[in-house]
């Protein structure tokens, strides 16, 4: 069976057997006090930023051999920084066409159900420039607002699909989510933000089955050009409610198996002290799930920095992943961090456990984006919220795959660290 491993410019093809074998001080702070919040120590008063709601058991728990794991729902949204850096990229908007020339891309789009107007539209040379790097057969092609504004949404869907294929074009590869129009417009009237701004939001987007993809804010900040009232905008779109889990060992039928799960197989030294004291003695609500994760995790949950809204969310989602299991330090080429998962990593059944690597992937090769996850309990994962302004966080695997419309053909396949002989 072939697995793929994805590139800068498509996939490592690995032959293999399927068998088992730092975030700004305020983000800090906010984490700090969201800690001493769950434990009681900060009075209610207290107002983290970044967290909206005050931490709250949801009802929903886990009891396996492993202890039980409670999740605390709160509110979220991205960081004021990552808000702004939005605002700045993506306000003008300019797409990586990675092919030998403009009649290959217009081939591509005659396989498109477009309009021959859309198409024409966007052939015309005067909207194409070579891109000034070394990189051969790299375009940029920068579309008019208005050829933007009239696409219909079944357009939109196939358009962005084909764009999200090249890394270059995050708003079409990773867009703002929304439940659907409904929740959209609850959102106008707060914070000053107009009702006609949520209308053409929700027209500009186009429907999956997590709700509405929107990659048009530059439709919409040319519309409404007010910086104020645009930014509160990106503010309410990415607010999302998430969880903390917690783990209760109490429950845990096995001591040994427990400590061998959490450290994956005692390989995650750091966090052993801590599960033998609670294994010893816990509190009644348990504790949280971050504290037996590497630091290059904890620093990140809740969390979206200002580089990271325009930076290869692709390649950090694996690096970030692949650090539960194996420290590791920051390669700048992909080809390297991808040989070094193959040497580290195999691909491996059901069931998956703590520190095994989720990649998305499909049978057919159709996703146009590669990302991966960590895997933590049952359901439950660390990742990089595969929306335009999503945060680092703990999501179910029901909810990750509502949050991109390009996850819809594909499924996760689990990789695990291959242990050194």
């Amino acid at each position: 069976m072939y697995h793929r491993l994805p590139s800068r410019y498509g996939w490592y093809r690995v032959s293999r057997s399927s068998s088992v074998g730092g975030a700004p001080p305020s983000t800090q702070g906010c984490r700090r006090a969201l800690r001493w919040w769950l434990f009681g120590i900060v009075t209610a008063g207290s107002s983290p930023a970044g967290v909206i709601d005050v931490p709250r058991e949801t009802g929903g728990s886990s009891v396996t051999a492993m202890g039980t794991v409670i999740d605390h729902a709160i509110v979220i949204e991205a960081p004021e920084a990552a808000v702004q850096a939005y605002l700045d990229a993506f306000t003008d908007r300019e797409w990586e066409v990675r092919v030998s020339s403009r009649g290959d891309f217009l081939a591509q789009l005659f396989a498109l159900e477009l309009s021959s107007a859309t198409r024409d539209a966007l052939a015309a040379p005067a909207l194409w420039r070579t891109a000034a790097t070394a990189e051969p057969e790299r375009f940029l092609l920068h579309p008019p607002v208005a050829l933007l504004a009239r696409l219909t949404a079944d357009e939109r869907r196939e358009l962005y699909r084909l764009l999200a294929g090249w890394p270059g074009n995050k708003p079409e590869r990773w867009p703002l989510v929304f439940r659907d129009a409904a929740a959209l417009r609850a959102l106008s009237g707060r914070e000053g933000i107009p009702v006609a701004l949520m209308d053409r939001a929700a027209a500009l987007s186009y429907p999956f089955a997590g709700g509405l993809a929107f990659s048009d804010f530059s439709v919409v900040a040319v519309e409404f050009p007010d910086p104020e009232v645009l930014f509160r905008f990106l503010q309410l779109a990415s607010r999302v409610e998430s969880v903390i889990p917690r783990l209760r060992l109490s429950t845990a039928k096995s001591v040994s198996e427990t400590l061998a799960y959490w450290t994956i197989n005692y390989r995650n030294p750091f966090a052993l002290p801590l599960l033998e004291a609670l294994a010893e003695s816990e509190t009644v609500g348990g504790t949280e799930l971050e504290s037996f994760l590497p630091g290059s995790i904890r620093h990140r949950l809740f969390d979206l920095s200002p580089e990271g809204v325009s930076h290869d969310l692709s390649l950090n989602s694996f690096m970030i992943a692949a650090s539960l299991a194996a420290p590791l330090g920051e390669p700048a080429d992909p080809a390297v961090f991808f040989a070094w998962f193959e040497r580290q990593f195999q691909p491996v059944s059901p069931p998956f456990r703590f520190g095994d690597v989720l990649v998305l992937q499909s049978e057919d090769g159709e996703t146009p984006v590669s990302y991966a996850c960590a895997f933590i309990y049952e359901d439950l994962v660390f990742a990089k919220d595969p929306s335009g302004l999503g945060l680092w966080r703990f999501m179910r695997l029901a909810e990750l795959r509502q949050r991109n419309p390009h996850f819809a053909r594909a499924d996760f396949v689990a990789w695990r660290r291959v242990p050194s002989p």
